[in-house]
């Protein structure tokens, strides 16, 4: 396999490498960690990981050696976490401290504040990151036998550089030495293209769980082979469907003149 790209996002992220054979990207199934594996629904996003986390404590002399940077790049020892569905169904019912559901949010602003607590000891978006990422490149080579070296990431339109680097960080810390970005609806925009055989300008929306972003895009032909396509303006906001689901809660709880009870509760 050559050429792998991730989409990291607010409720699930995915994973895709390109099949030479086939000549196209397919998401990789990972059935440890994936929604719903083997499911045959595209509206169950059978191949989509729920960006969730549970952190571990090290576990035995080389599950601390493998924490060590030099080791970290090189080598699978211990496990550090407990990611997607796996982490899901570990905290159903009762989330554990050290159970994160989403960290995206909060890595672009506030990367080194505390999201969870193991041990007695507190946790950063940053540190979430890391082992998700880590976790995840360690089942994709459990898989596939590859180590992820390349790797293309989408990123909000809204992004700032400090989200950016972070990201290319905490990849090159777990051994992904490349790291690419683009925005996700242009990458939205140039897969669309891919079949093109004349000139269009298209707006594509993206509405994840965390963001809303809008791309004007011009698509070639000739420049959908390389590739790349002409921005001609984007746009983003902090409005996803976490906000909605808030929203509507709060809507039912007024509808049901519970909103007094749980202003007061708070």
């Amino acid at each position: 396999m050559k050429g792998w790209a991730l989409d990291l996002g607010t409720t699930n992220t995915g994973l895709a490498y390109w099949d030479q054979q086939a000549e196209r990207a397919r998401l990789i199934e990972l059935p440890v960690i994936c929604r719903k594996p083997g499911n045959r629904d595209p509206l169950a996003a059978p191949r989509m990981i729920p960006s969730a986390t549970q952190m571990l404590p090290p576990q035995g002399f080389l599950g601390r050696l493998g924490r060590k940077p030099f080791f970290l790049k090189r080598t699978f020892w211990g496990k550090h976490a407990h990611i997607g569905r796996d982490a899901l169904e570990r905290n159903e019912g009762w989330a554990h401290p050290s159970f994160i559901r989403s960290f995206k949010g909060e890595l672009g602003s506030h990367p080194m504040r505390t999201v969870a607590r193991l041990g007695g000891q507190t946790i950063s978006a940053r540190e979430v990151c890391r082992s998700f990422l880590r976790e995840l490149v360690a089942e994709a080579f459990r898989k596939t036998g590859e180590r992820i070296r390349e790797l293309v990431i989408t990123v909000p339109v809204e992004s700032y550089e400090q989200y950016r680097a972070e990201l290319s960080a905490q990849c090159k810390a777990v051994g992904i030495s490349t790291v690419r970005f683009v925005d996700e609806p242009v990458a939205a925009a140039i897969g669309y293209g891919l079949s093109l055989r004349s000139q269009r300008r298209v707006l594509i929306v993206d509405f994840g769980g965390g963001t809303l972003d809008l791309a004007v895009v011009e698509l070639k032909p000739r420049t959908m082979e390389e590739g790349s396509c002409v921005v001609i303006a984007k746009e983003g906001r902090p409005v996803g469907g976490g906000l909605v689901d808030q929203w509507l809660l709060d809507h039912c709880a007024e509808s049901l003149g519970l909103s007094r009870l749980m202003n007061e509760q708070d």
